[in-house]
């Protein structure tokens, strides 16, 4: 069987260079699909890049040690299938420097600039943030200490029977919603309410936002996680707070990393059926104006926008799958 397939032109350029993932990189393995990924995290960043069981074969032999002819040589003569090309070193190479996860010992005798790739890539993340202002985030504050201070939130949030009275208030939420829909509908569109309560809408989504955030970053507190960075995220210039809960995509168990992902809508709606609990016992008034307020953002948006597959990006990895 031929394996000139296996050869690339310019293999002598990058065969003496000695590879290994930098030092602020973590790494865990998850089942995708049906089908076991690998995730590597840059920890500077908090990015998480999830890679195929191939590449991974490829990855782990990067030990700062071994050079990639030595490497690519020993997986040929174990006939580790599907046998690696050298175009397939050579591109995982170029995507690892991109991302900044890997060091190569010998770049600069070999006149192979590393960090020029992810300069550019860099640059090109300060400029669409001055080109494209409609999304900027502004960190405030490192919640971390916070939360190891305050472990009663994680119990608020997962306690058995408390996660059952959240569910029942949320069934009385849905019946009471679909019982006083048409009262609630016609309330919201009057054109008096909705210019009163324009003021009040906005005062009202940034706090939602912040309760839906908050459960984020307990739940990955909860498994051992840590979150450093609470801030607002500008869309269109409005101020929406985030949390960084990027280390969930390191959890091993997935149901860990759904219930991280899901904690926000969940809390949303928990609130939303509050509100509309107020809003049918309470006359008219500033109280039932701001529980309307909460069930639109909480309920509405919240399932709408987060509830929605194509918009959720709360724990979305960015895929860097070699095939």
């Amino acid at each position: 069987m031929s394996t000139t397939h296996l050869y690339h032109r310019d293999w002598h350029l990058l065969a003496q260079l000695k590879p290994r993932l930098s030092a602020q990189t973590r790494t865990a393995r998850h089942v995708y699909r049906g089908e076991p990924t690998f995730i590597i995290q840059d920890q500077y960043s908090g990015r998480c890049h999830r890679f195929s069981r191939y590449a991974w074969e490829i990855i782990r032999r990067f030990d700062g040690d071994r050079d990639l002819q030595s490497i690519w040589q020993r997986m040929v003569d174990q006939k580790v299938q599907p046998l690696p090309r050298q175009s397939d070193l050579v591109d995982l190479i170029d995507q690892l420097i991109r991302l900044e996860l890997i060091e190569l010992e010998g770049a600069e005798r070999q006149g192979v600039v590393a960090g020029q790739e992810a300069r550019k890539a860099r640059w090109k993340q300060v400029l669409q943030k001055v080109v494209m202002p409609l999304s900027i985030k502004l960190p405030i504050w490192d919640p971390d200490s916070f939360l190891s201070r305050n472990r009663w939130l994680e119990t608020v949030l997962t306690h058995p029977l408390l996660l059952s009275a959240y569910l029942l208030i949320v069934l009385v939420g849905v019946v009471l919603a679909i019982g006083w829909w048409s009262e609630f509908q016609n309330n919201l569109l009057d054109a008096a309410v909705l210019r009163e309560n324009l003021i009040l809408l906005v005062l009202t989504y940034p706090f939602i936002k912040a309760f839906h955030e908050l459960a984020h970053a307990v739940l990955v507190r909860r498994w051992g996680g840590h979150v450093h960075e609470v801030g607002l995220m500008f869309l269109v210039f409005f101020p929406v707070p985030y949390v960084d809960a990027t280390d969930a995509s390191m959890f091993v168990k997935r149901y860990q990393r759904m219930a991280v992902g899901f904690a926000g809508i969940a809390t949303e709606l928990v609130l939303a059926s509050l509100a509309m609990i107020v809003w049918v016992a309470a006359e008219p008034g500033i109280l039932r104006a701001i529980a309307a307020n909460i069930v639109i953002v909480g309920g509405i948006s919240s399932l709408l926008f987060n509830g929605n597959p194509v918009s959720y990006t709360h724990l979305t990895l960015p895929t860097s799958d070699l095939v």
